[in-house]
């Protein structure tokens, strides 16, 4: 699936979705300053950069491709810029973290992925942390029926469609650990999540140092 179908399924929908991925300012402040720049790559509706805000990390930007979510962004008065996520509009080594929440989910695609890690990976200073929040594989009978159906299909185990026409996967926690080269994993957790469409759906969360 192309970029810019992306970008008019999340135009279509900035105002009906709702996300819940929670994020702990207390762990990220153990890797990066509250003065450090951060980055919330695919901000959305810019929910993080306003918790952010609120916590005193006061010098925080938010990139989004979705005109539409940005918009949105723009009512909670966050700094937000367009961007996609495999060309960062923003030097190397300018960030000191790099937040990634509900964002690998959108990209079923091997090489998409790895592009968007080296990106992060380029915009962040030696040392610098990215964290991440996303869907982890679930076990139940409903999730393993849609993984199994693209995975006969020869794609990725994890990838499956919803009905409103939007690609997107799960990802083993461990294997996704492997995909962070250039990264060392420094702190990890599971928990549970609600997805946007209203399910439950194991997740992972994670903190790794760019070597």
């Amino acid at each position: 699936m192309q970029e810019t179908e992306r970008a008019r399924y999340w135009d279509g929908v900035a105002d009906a979705k709702t996300f819940t991925h929670p994020l702990d300012t207390d762990v990220l402040a153990r890797f990066a300053s509250r003065d450090g720049r951060v980055l919330d790559c695919g901000c959305g509706y810019g929910r993080l950069l306003e918790q952010l805000h609120d916590d005193g990390w006061p010098r925080v930007v938010g990139v989004d491709f979705s005109i539409a979510m940005l918009a949105r962004a723009h009512d909670h008065g966050a700094s937000v810029a367009r961007s996609t996520a495999t060309a960062l509009a923003l030097r190397d080594a300018s960030v000191d973290a790099v937040l990634a929440f509900a964002v690998v989910t959108c990209v079923p695609e091997d090489d998409t992925l790895d592009a968007i890690i080296a990106e992060w990976r380029r915009v962040l200073r030696p040392g610098g942390a990215l964290m991440l929040s996303d869907c982890a594989l679930g076990d139940d009978a409903r999730n393993r029926a849609r993984y199994e159906c693209h995975a006969a299909r020869g794609l990725p185990y994890g990838v499956f469609d919803l009905d409103e026409g939007m690609r997107f996967r799960h990802f083993d926690p461990t294997a996704f650990e492997q995909r962070l080269k250039g990264f060392d994993v420094t702190w990890r957790r599971a928990l549970t999540v609600t997805t946007m469409n209203g399910h439950e759906q194991p997740a992972f969360q994670l903190v790794a140092r760019r070597r």
